[in-house]
């Protein structure tokens, strides 16, 4: 355990995510493409079903990744850090640059899920009850889980009658169609999420409802970074690419980490503002967990 985690810490807090000493710099609006999203009448009629802690994201194109000037900026961060210019532009120029993507519907948790729904299956099915189950940092029945693989996430939400979401699923829930930073807008804000350790915990789910996505999403940034069903890849994004290829059959070990990392997203309680931000990447084998990495569903 000690060895992953030490792995998550180098993963996630290098290289994979963006810049983050720019913090609370609002992006020039003029330079945000806007897209124009039209509800089909039967969107209509799927938003009106009720699914009891879900919220509604109705079907369309959004701007996924970072723009050019947030680019720039990670760059610029990078490089402060004495880092090579070109390992900086290769980390942030090569796979994350902004693009249009089409989503269908689709319905995502409200909130992470908590220990207490996580319980609930754990009773029922069994297997490896999550180490931090005893830690009162984290142990509260209305935290949300962490120390949860990918593989125990996408279990739960299975058994739930769910599944994790795409991470172009996860980002449009976060940020809408209008290119912002984050879920609430281009301005970081500690009164709208649980980050850079000024808590020195995770917070009950929904505790900054301020910090609401578009869609009505809590925690979307902060608190726990967030499994997806994605693997880490290259952008642009096309769920046709393999990218969203079905979880390998077998169950050895070696052949599930062969498959490659898995798309986290969101930040942590712990993160740097930076880490917020809704484009942010991360990356990480199907096995791993910490006391940062939790999730919730979609449908």
């Amino acid at each position: 355990m000690v060895i992953i985690v030490a792995f998550i810490a180098g993963v996630l807090i290098t290289g994979v995510v963006s810049a983050w000493s720019e913090e609370g710099q609002v992006l020039d609006k003029k330079a945000v493409p806007q897209i124009e999203v039209k509800e089909a009448p039967q969107e209509k009629e799927e938003a009106k079903r009720e699914e009891p802690g879900m919220v509604f994201v109705p079907a369309g194109e959004f701007l996924m990744g970072r723009s050019e000037e947030e680019i720039r900026q990670a760059v610029k961060a990078c490089q402060a850090e004495d880092t090579p210019e070109e390992v900086c532009r290769n980390r942030f120029e090569q796979g994350s640059q902004q693009h249009t993507v089409y989503v269908d519907a689709f319905w995502i948790d409200k909130t992470e899920a908590t220990n207490a729904q996580y319980k609930a299956f754990w009773e029922e099915v069994g297997g490896r009850a999550p180490a931090l189950w005893d830690d009162p940092k984290f142990s509260g029945p209305n935290q949300p889980l962490v120390d949860v693989s990918w593989v125990e996430a996408q279990d739960y939400c299975l058994w739930a009658g769910k599944r994790l979401p795409t991470e172009a699923e996860w980002e449009k829930a976060a940020r809408g169609t209008d290119g912002r930073l984050y879920p609430w807008g281009n301005t970081i804000d500690s009164n709208k999420a649980n980050y850079d350790n000024q808590v020195g915990k995770t917070k009950e789910v929904g505790s900054y409802p301020e910090g609401a996505s578009p869609y009505g999403a809590l925690d979307m940034a902060g608190n726990v970074w967030e499994w997806t069903s994605s693997l880490f890849r290259p952008y642009p994004y096309s769920k046709s690419d393999g990218r969203e290829a079905p979880f390998p059959g077998g169950t050895e070990a070696e052949e599930m980490l062969g498959r490659g990392n898995r798309v986290l997203r969101g930040g942590a309680w712990d993160s740097p503002p930076g880490y917020l931000r809704s484009a942010n990447r991360g990356g990480l084998p199907p096995f791993a967990g910490s006391s940062r990495i939790g999730f919730r569903c979609a449908k």
